[in-house]
């Protein structure tokens, strides 16, 4: 449940941590191997900029091992650098000597760090550096917010609602806050909070998709159909080139009881995303229920080939064979 804010900020941050080379090096006497090592610095800033990451590593590298007085931005900065390569377990263990250090970069290397163990599915320590961050800066809504993904992804769902309401308490503005509070309601059954949190979420941005679809969802589960087909609608005009907002609104008309509606929007699904076993299965339930059993087969046909492993739809298969010879 990674949201675009926790990346916001991490960039911003980033930015600070890469430009405080040369602060630091103003404040320091700025001869000899400082200078040299932050002139390191602002190139591993450079190629980091120019996305030639394994050369920042390098300048860094060289950094730490100089022993210039810039060895904590060095960490720091080739954490970063590890992290946007996607080398979770070096950025982590760059961090945590950060971490070591005592400096006054610790909120930003818990902060860091707790994304790396979260990308990394170790939920449980991305939240108790979330707490960290928390601790040193309780102020910060999308620290909340941030800690609430680790907490809901680990299936702590009371938990990540609390911190979500401490996010909203810190900052009532931000769309994001009252959709990741929703979709936690919603996992816990509770969609008339859903559909009030996805209220706030799409007053405050009209544009954003998933809150529509999510909402259409949380709308049909509770038999108001209708409600939820025109929250298809809405995602889908506002993006007509995903199919999970077609095959959404397939499966109101089909409980909605317009089958040939659902056939011609899991036609649309299939169109734009012909490898997703999910809208032939759905589609071979509507044919399966019409009684046209040879276009069922068909599209249970069609789903084995792309995973033939799946017992449920060769069972469906086999059943649709079976009507198809009374």
């Amino acid at each position: 449940m990674k949201n675009v804010t926790i990346f916001l900020v991490a960039a911003m941050l980033a930015g600070l941590v890469y430009c405080a080379s040369t602060q630091c090096g103003r404040q320091r006497d700025g001869i000899g191997g400082q200078e040299i090592a932050r002139s390191l610095l602002d190139r591993a800033a450079e190629h980091h900029n120019n996305g030639e990451l394994d050369s920042a590593i390098v300048y860094c590298s060289q950094v730490i091992e100089m022993s210039s007085g810039l060895d904590t931005l060095a960490y720091l900065n080739r954490a970063y650098t590890y992290y946007d390569k996607g080398e979770l377990g070096s950025a982590i263990t760059d961090y945590s000597h950060v971490i070591r250090m005592n400096s006054h970069f610790d909120t930003a290397a818990y902060y860091f760090r707790a994304m790396a163990y979260y990308d990394n599915g170790d939920f449980h320590l991305a939240i108790a550096d979330y707490s960290q961050v928390i601790r040193l800066d309780p102020g910060k809504a999308n620290t909340y917010n941030d800690r609430g993904n680790a907490y809901f992804a680990n299936g702590d769902l009371d938990l990540a609602i609390a911190d979500y309401n401490q996010a909203i308490r810190l900052d009532s503005n931000d769309a994001t806050y009252y959709s990741n509070r929703a979709l936690a309601y919603y996992n816990k059954g509770n969609f008339n909070l859903a559909i009030a949190d996805y209220n706030l979420a799409i007053h405050l941005d009209s544009g954003n998709t998933a809150c529509y679809n999510m909402r259409g969802l949380a709308y049909r589960l509770k038999g108001e159909l209708d409600m939820a087909i025109a929250d298809y609608n809405r995602a889908i005009r506002l993006d007509s080139n995903d199919a999970t907002y077609y095959s959404n609104r397939a499966v109101a008309y089909y409980y909605n009881g317009d089958l040939d509606l659902a056939i011609a929007d899991h036609n649309l699904a299939i169109r734009l995303d012909s490898n997703n076993t999910s809208w032939y299965n759905k589609r071979g339930d509507v044919y399966y229920n019409k009684g046209d059993f040879d276009l069922a087969i068909a599209d249970f046909e069609a789903s084995l080939r792309i995973n033939p492993t799946d017992p449920v739809v060769r069972e469906k298969l086999e059943s649709a064979r079976k009507h198809r010879k009374r």
